[in-house]
């Protein structure tokens, strides 16, 4: 296997000779810039440092330069009054060195680019591993302090670094998987899939897109046991919390690229549990990007705070926080089932934690090692999940999944047969998936909403909603209630098709101040509507099956409007219903 911190053939490494025309300067304290009269420095165990013009005393040069003058005598040395030099420094001469250091640089933004804790990626593409007092970059530990756009690789405490010289081995990796299937699982593939999560972990940031997962555990299902596995073979490259916020996991992990393990994810009755996870959840659904979550919030001097989060998140809750179709391409669920009673499960759970444990450091370096594997398994599955019907997305997250278990189990992309056999395996989990999304999409949601309002016992003359009146009136043109739905901004028309039959489509009004009254206070607020039912349907199957505009206005009541044309295939479909309570389309009236 290709070491991808080695560059291959003769030419130069760009990213080692950065490195090297950083260390080529003796100044053990390095220049980052300047902005507003404030200077930016590393001090020489690579710690960011911020200093003002009154800080540039002798004193605090020294703290600078962490006690150690040779540096400072030895480049500006101090006169006496005779002109003779003396064992000390000239503090004036050595800042106005250090200034024009900062300047010769140029300008630096302190809120962005910090890179701490973490995998993180080199501007080649190349993984850099953090761990606090050292850099892994381009094949060798480096001491933090490093400059490559757009990181600046910042000192922080030391943590457990990979084993580089002993990276585990597939067997090895293969003990972490089995250790996973001492748990029950609601699908067989669920397994797979957190293995699959635990290698994308390792990982941090390289990934272009980072996956989550989500697990629905019953009561004594062990999955704070799973949790205590994970953290373990992760070590260092993650961190476990059980009660938290999103301020809380953003200022904890901000600047770093590692996992986050939430054990009681779940929505608590009361005191707004609800809306707490589902901003826990609006965080790490930024996460997943190239990117990661990029937040700006203001401080209290007005100047902008950012937050630069990423790496992969797992939670784990007996009541999980549902999930919104935008997370589900990003965030994926699964289920544990309680515990069968084995008299020795608790042992094994002990032996298989503490395994996870000592091999952390190898598990770690076999990942960093084998990232190409990554690269060339990534698209082979991406390929064929969209072939087998998911969309880009749910693509994106599958393939990263199965990537990241090639990553640690095999040394190569998948061949056609496993490829062809994982596709079978998954079918069911992709048909629910794509079914839900369908069910619960933005354009499913606001139709839904329209559908499902109480129309206006006066006008209606029965509690029905709009959606009866418009399956009502949608199988019988005749209906009083065509005419009544106008008054919600909406009608129903006959068009012709292209064999000469007739069917019926409803209209809905861009700008009708019914409509308007429908959507207040929802996200479709103020004619936002217009755009997601113009998403309804599946373009694939065809013109019959999906929205699109009216093309001229109509009228509605009163005033004219253009509108969203939902053809007949979208119309519900109508039910009889119990005298009294809704449409009767069988002569009562």
């Amino acid at each position: 296997m290709v070491d991808p911190t080695e560059d291959p053939g003769d030419r130069p490494d760009p990213i080692l000779a950065t490195i090297d025309a950083q260390e080529r300067d003796d100044c053990p304290v390095r220049a980052v810039g300047s902005t507003d009269g404030v200077y930016w420095f590393l001090s020489p165990s690579g710690e960011l440092r911020r200093m003002v013009r009154s800080d540039f005393t002798a004193i605090g040069l020294l703290s600078l330069f962490e006690g150690r003058d040779a540096w400072l005598i030895a480049n500006h040395v101090r006169h006496d009054k005779d002109g003779e030099p003396v064992n000390d420094f000239n503090a004036k001469k050595a800042a106005a060195d250090l200034m024009t250091r900062c300047h010769r640089i140029g300008l630096y933004d302190p809120s962005l680019g910090r890179r701490g804790l973490g995998v993180w990626k080199a501007p080649d593409g190349s993984p850099i591993v953090h761990c606090g007092d050292a850099v892994y970059v381009a094949g060798g530990w480096r001491r933090p302090g490093l400059r490559l756009d757009p990181g600046l690789y910042v000192a922080r405490p030391r943590c457990a670094r990979p084993d580089f010289d002993e990276p585990a081995s597939a067997e090895d990796a293969q003990r972490m998987r089995d250790a996973i299937d001492l748990w029950r699982f609601g699908e067989p593939v669920d397994a797979d899939m957190v293995f699959g999560w635990y290698a994308l972990a390792l990982l941090g940031e390289m990934p272009p897109w980072r996956v989550h997962m989500q697990c629905d555990a019953e009561h004594g299902s062990g999955k704070t046991a799973l949790i205590v596995l994970l953290g373990a073979g992760l070590g260092p490259q993650s961190e476990t919390l059980n009660d938290y916020t999103e301020a809380g996991i953003r200022a904890s992990l901000t600047n770093q690229s590692r996992a986050i393990l939430l054990d009681e994810a779940e929505v608590a009755p009361g005191g707004g549990g609800a809306s707490r996870m589902q901003m826990v959840i609006g965080l790490i659904r930024r996460m997943s990007g190239a990117q990661g979550a990029e937040v700006a919030r203001g401080s209290p001097n007005q100047e902008a705070m950012r937050n630069h989060v990423s790496g992969s998140a797992f939670l784990a809750g007996i009541n999980p926080p549902p999930l919104l179709p935008q997370d589900r391409s990003r965030i994926y669920g699964f289920r544990l089932v309680k515990a069968t009673r084995d008299p020795d499960a608790e042992a094994k759970l002990t032996a298989a934690t503490e395994g996870a444990r000592g091999m952390s450091p190898r598990l770690r370096a076999r990942a960093i090692k084998q990232w190409p594997v990554f690269e060339a398994s990534a698209p082979v599955w991406r390929r064929a999940l969209i072939e087998a019907g998911c969309d880009g997305r749910q693509a994106d997250m599958f393939a990263a999944l199965l990537a990241g278990r090639d990553l640690l189990l095999h040394d190569g992309p998948p061949d056609p047969d496993s490829v062809a056999a994982e596709m079978e395996r998954l079918g069911g989990i992709i048909s629910e998936l794509s079914q839900a999304d369908e069910e619960d999409g933005d354009a499913a949601q606001c139709w839904n909403h329209l559908l499902g309002q109480p129309a206006d016992p006066y006008k209606a003359r029965k509690r029905i909603t709009l959606g009866a009146m418009v399956a009502a009136a949608a199988k019988d043109l005749t209906s009083p209630y065509r005419d009544e739905l106008r008054a919600y901004g909406m009608r129903l028309e006959p068009e012709k098709r292209e064999d000469g039959s007739e069917r019926p489509v409803l209209l809905v009004a861009n700008n009708h101040q019914a409509v308007k009254r429908i959507y207040a206070g929802t996200r479709w607020e103020g004619g936002g509507h217009r755009i997601s039912l113009l998403r309804l349907g599946s373009p694939v199957r065809g013109p019959d099956w999906v929205a699109r505009p009216s093309g001229r206005a109509w009228q509605f009541g009163g005033p004219k409007s253009h509108a969203v044309v939902i053809p007949w295939t979208l119309l519900p479909e109508y039910e009889p219903m119990t005298r009294g309570s809704g449409p009767d389309l069988d002569g009562d009236d």
